[in-house]
């Protein structure tokens, strides 16, 4: 035998050997060696369907609530428990108009965390210009009554003709202590009758508002429908308004009277983006 051969022989001999003393080594220790020893836990991972994982991330739906009727109406958009703490927004559509034309920006709204109360306050394009004030009142009213959405404060907000109405409930709601307080008014190319026409929807006596809400006023440059003077003639009724702003908007895409029922980027910007910072503050 080779002596190459030899030292491998020896070798696996030795191997073999270390190998057993330290099963031996192993047996010998007992039990109570083994209980003092950590044991190592391998957590087992959770499988969940990738359904419900979608289902817990989504956000939760968008639901609305009809209170009341005809034209003392009003529709509750809102997430979750309607009772919930959460901005308040009272939002009034244009003369004509309804709801439903400006579910895009009611929903960006909910989206970002608030409850919003559109009241109806009319149901044909011939309601009497005088009473829509005491209807839009009779419909916020309603809703707060059976869906008690929780806030003390609110923000009312309109285009148009609501853009008028707002700032007449701003009028009324700030002499209600009943009523939650008015945080601020936001009206899009406000208007009482269309241009060159008489009449239209009576005026609440705006400088009978409050120096701590906000006023913030915009007016269209190319508004052929009411124009830009009912803008500047709310935001100079409302003298004791401190923190009140007319903003004349002279964007051509958004600058028209319907520009506010769109939800383009310019529209967002325009009309969204102002209104977030009132109600959110950012």
């Amino acid at each position: 035998m080779t002596t190459r051969r030899r030292l491998v022989i020896a070798t696996a001999a030795v191997a073999i050997l270390v190998g057993s003393l330290a099963v031996t080594g192993s047996v010998l220790g007992g039990a109570a060696e083994r209980e003092q020893r950590p044991r190592l836990v391998v957590p087992v991972p959770l499988q969940v369907p990738p359904g419900v994982v979608r289902a817990l991330r989504a956000p939760l739906p968008i639901q609305r609530r009809h209170v009341g009727r005809g034209a003392d109406a009003a529709v509750v958009a809102y997430r979750g428990d309607v009772s919930a703490p959460r901005p308040l927004v009272v939002f009034l559509h244009g003369w004509g108009l309804a709801v439903r034309d400006y579910r895009a920006w009611i929903d960006h709204l909910v989206r970002r965390g608030a409850t919003v109360v559109a009241p109806r306050y009319q149901t044909t394009r011939r309601a009497d210009p005088a009473g829509v004030q005491d209807a839009a009142r009779r419909g916020l009213e309603r809703a707060l009554r059976e869906l008690t959405p929780a806030g003390d404060v609110m923000v009312l907000a309109g285009h148009s003709a609501g853009g008028a109405l707002a700032a007449d409930l701003a009028v009324s709601c700030a002499a209600d202590p009943e009523m939650p307080r008015v945080r601020g008014v936001f009206a899009v190319y406000p208007g009482r009758a269309i241009l060159g026409y008489p009449g239209g929807i009576p005026a609440a006596p705006l400088d009978e508002l409050g120096a701590n809400l906000a006023l913030r006023v915009l007016a269209g440059a190319n508004d052929g429908v009411v124009g830009e003077a009912p803008a500047q003639e709310m935001v100079s009724a409302a003298a004791n308004v401190e923190d009140r702003r007319l903003v004349r908007v002279t964007e051509p895409s958004v600058s028209d009277h319907f520009a506010p029922l769109e939800a383009s980027a310019a529209a967002r910007r325009a009309f969204w983006s102002p209104l977030d910072q009132m109600v959110f503050g950012r």
